[in-house]
């Protein structure tokens, strides 16, 4: 169990977490690189509607799910 004495190590480790760039992150910057900024604007377009269709058919699912257990 860590103590107070390490929430110092915990601070870090939470920063270095949320500055470091993702897949999606390098991907963009990966097609902006050889496409120019309509390629990058593409790929993030792309990224955009497959977490919006992976969002809301999860909810449609969920939403099914309550429906038919009430």
């Amino acid at each position: 169990m860590l103590g107070i004495h390490d929430l110092w190590l915990f601070i870090i480790s939470g920063l270095i977490l949320n500055i470091t760039p993702g897949p999606d992150t390098a991907y963009i910057v990966g097609r902006s690189a050889q496409f120019g900024w309509r390629g990058g604007t593409a790929a993030a377009l792309g990224i955009a509607a497959g977490w919006a269709a992976r969002r809301f058919s999860r909810s449609g699912r969920a939403r099914i799910a309550m429906v038919q257990a009430g």
